[in-house]
């Protein structure tokens, strides 16, 4: 057992409760006490920089031009209807696009009038807006 531990079993013996516990372990943790130093907070910010890559639907105006480009290459069944998954699936795992992207792009692209949606939610048609976009 750990120095920090024993000395939070023992404030709980002697009726501090959880109060007691939290001074404690806000007290005695590692980086408690730590404060970036001069030049220490830059490399750090650097190195978070490099583990995160950019998103390039994060911007719903790019998620909906680009649902609608994947909704024109797919062939329309009956009555101009395109299925909803032959439009997300592509977007979700080829393109790489989180759902909270698809979802955003999809709201989008139909607020601007580019694309109906079913009431079930199972497939989207064009609008003449948003067939204009391709012509």
């Amino acid at each position: 057992m750990k120095a920090h531990e024993a000395s939070n079993d023992d404030a709980f013996r002697r009726g501090m409760g959880l109060q007691g516990y939290k001074r404690q372990v806000s007290t005695t943790h590692p980086c408690a006490d730590w404060q970036a130093g001069e030049g220490e907070s830059s490399e750090m910010d650097a190195t978070l920089m490099k583990l995160t890559t950019s998103r390039p639907y994060a911007a719903p105006e790019a998620a909906a031009r680009k649902l609608i480009e994947i909704a024109n290459s797919v062939e329309a069944v009956q009555d101009g209807r395109i299925y909803i998954e032959l439009i997300n699936g592509p977007m979700l795992f080829e393109h790489k696009a989180t759902p909270a992207e698809y979802s955003a792009g999809l709201k989008l692209a139909i607020e601007r009038g580019w694309l109906t949606l079913d009431r079930s939610g199972t497939y989207v048609k064009f609008t003449q807006a948003g067939a204009e976009l391709f012509a």
